[in-house]
């Protein structure tokens, strides 16, 4: 896959040699349109979401990084290679929506 990468500034293409040779090339990035599976997780939500467990008083998720812990509220995503993580609120808000299906 090619990706063609254009100036701001004067419209031409930008090779990324030229991208890493100083600051004044920095550019910014979209985020790739990907579909994950979420769940909110409550402290009564039951049964516990997948990869999810109760230890020492506070609640953990299984990630690929080590367990992460879970505060009533977070999402749990299920990326796409169905590993799982959590996410804040706020965050999730701010970086996911709703898929619209047509069923």
């Amino acid at each position: 896959m090619r990706i063609a990468l254009y100036s701001r500034e004067t419209g031409a293409p930008v090779t990324l040699n030229r991208i890493a040779q100083g600051a004044e090339q920095r550019m910014t990035f979209r985020k790739k349109a990907i579909v994950v599976a979420a769940e909110q997780f409550f402290s009564d939500s039951k049964p516990l979401p997948d990869g999810m467990y109760f230890e020492d008083g506070e609640y953990w998720v299984m990630t690929i990084e080590g367990p992460l812990r879970v505060s009533p509220g977070d999402w749990i995503i299920t990326g796409v290679n169905g590993e799982k993580y959590p996410c804040k609120p706020d965050i999730f808000k701010q970086t996911y929506e709703p898929e619209l299906r047509l069923d």
